[in-house]
């Protein structure tokens, strides 16, 4: 999947896409973001994000990767 199709809509996350070093990036419903890096969780608090913004690129990624998002 190309990350040049799915980061306009993932703009608030752009940084932690990038980052070679993260091995997971958690959005939760409370609208926290967290990222793994070397077994270690840190919060982004930075990352503010706008549900539908979000949803819709969920949907990009989901239809590149050729499922339908719930």
């Amino acid at each position: 999947m190309s990350l040049e199709l799915i980061v306009p809509f993932l703009r608030p996350i752009e940084p932690l896409l990038l980052d070679e070093t993260l091995r997971e990036i958690m959005g939760n419903p409370d609208s926290t973001w967290w990222y793994d890096r070397e077994g270690e969780l840190i919060q982004d608090k930075s990352v503010r994000f706008d549900a539908e913004r979000l949803r819709t690129g969920l949907e990009v990624v989901a239809k590149q990767a050729g499922q339908e998002a719930r």
